[in-house]
């Protein structure tokens, strides 16, 4: 059983701003106007890239 809230993005739709994010080829806000998601899930995104890339 899992507790919390449930992720708002589907796992091939976080696939896809991760693609969008590495590409680099929309804004920070248009990725979020994509997704229906605010800009600073778009950076959190981001740093757990980071972190886990690092």
């Amino acid at each position: 059983m899992k507790f919390g809230r449930k992720p708002k993005l589907s796992e091939e739709e976080d696939a896809a701003l991760v693609s969008g994010i590495k590409e680099g080829l929309l804004s920070k806000t248009e990725l979020a106007e994509m997704f229906d998601i605010s800009v600073t899930t778009v950076y959190r995104r981001i740093v757990a890239l980071q972190t886990t890339d690092a």
